[in-house]
């Protein structure tokens, strides 16, 4: 009877896991959609360059939907409601993540427990950037020339909050610097007045400023990442002047379903994403653009996750980093 009892609760439990395991089987089944949870531009662009890779490894359409609003958070939340069957998927940047949460008074999502980390595409390469009348060549050149010139040198960054402006406040700290914050509402207006010379240095990325050098009107003085990039093989980092300087994490293309999401299907997901940044013609385009190709798996990225959450909000934390949410 007893063995009878057990076979029984055997076949119930099978039964109760067939539906998950053949779902993860059998999929995808149907077309998937990726939500970029900002205007066309920014993070769609790597969603639309793995596109076609991704629909080819499997099998289905993969429509790309933009829907901005609230700093990245309304698209952001639509999808951590979403049923987690790896049919709608968010694909968005380390800010979204990261900083808008621990800035927010009531932040709108958790972001370990309401999504589901798939992969990370890329890390950014962040170059701190200086217009060339600043009569500085290296990272040593301007910490002196900030320091002999106190409360006069300023740093640009797109914002309050975002990554460059904690990347700056994060260098006048180690540092020890008397250097001023210039927010601007967007690159597009910091690059302009960087160029000009209205203001004399930002941590900005790689691709934002490239298109500026030829000009001569701006230099990269370093590069704000652990090690050199390889398009600047003669430009230092930060960190080889300044050993305690770690940037704030600039990583995009982020790929997450909603919370729940089976593992088999997760695994399936970053399979796909690998191949395609794996792709000849992907990598050169990923980094035509200053980018350090990621691909990490979920774990990873679970794993980042906490990691830059944590350190991240102890950078807010200490410099009482404060945002208007009005």
């Amino acid at each position: 009877m007893m063995n009878q009892r057990i076979a029984v609760i055997g076949i119930l439990t099978a039964a109760t896991l067939l539906p998950a395991s053949g779902a993860a089987q059998s999929y995808p089944a149907k077309p998937i959609k990726i939500v970029v949870p900002f205007a066309p531009g920014g993070v769609d662009i790597t969603a639309r360059l793995l596109q076609p890779k991704m629909q080819e490894d499997l099998g289905q359409p993969i429509v790309i939907e933009n829907r901005p609003g609230a700093g990245g958070v309304t698209g952001s939340v639509a999808v951590s409601k979403s049923p987690p069957d790896g049919y709608t998927l968010l694909m968005t940047a380390s800010g979204t993540l990261i900083s808008t949460p621990l800035l927010a008074t009531k932040p709108a999502f958790d972001p370990i427990n309401d999504f589901s980390p798939i992969t990370v595409v890329f890390q950014a390469v962040s170059t701190l950037v200086v217009n060339a009348a600043l009569p500085v060549n290296s990272v040593k050149e301007l910490v002196d020339y900030a320091r002999r010139n106190p409360g006069k040198v300023g740093f640009a960054s797109p914002g309050i909050g975002t990554n460059q402006h904690m990347d700056g406040e994060v260098f006048k700290v180690i540092a020890n610097l008397d250097i001023f914050h210039v927010p601007y509402k967007g690159f597009g207006p910091l690059i302009q007045d960087l160029v000009a010379g209205h203001v004399q240095l930002s941590f900005v990325t790689y691709a934002n400023i490239r298109p500026q050098l030829s000009s001569g009107k701006v230099k990269i003085i370093a590069v704000g990442d652990a090690k050199r990039y390889h398009s600047l093989p003669d430009t230092p980092t930060i960190a080889e002047t300044l050993p305690a300087y770690q940037r704030v994490p600039g990583w995009s293309g982020a790929l997450l379903g909603p919370p729940g999401l089976p593992k088999a299907i997760s695994t399936r997901l970053h399979s796909a994403a690998l191949k395609a940044i794996n792709t000849p013609e992907v990598r050169a385009k990923l980094d035509e653009g200053g980018s350090l190709v990621m691909g990490i798996t979920p774990d990873e990225f679970t794993a980042l996750l906490k990691t830059d959450l944590e350190r991240v909000g102890k950078i807010i934390k200490s410099l009482g980093i404060k945002v208007d949410e009005s």
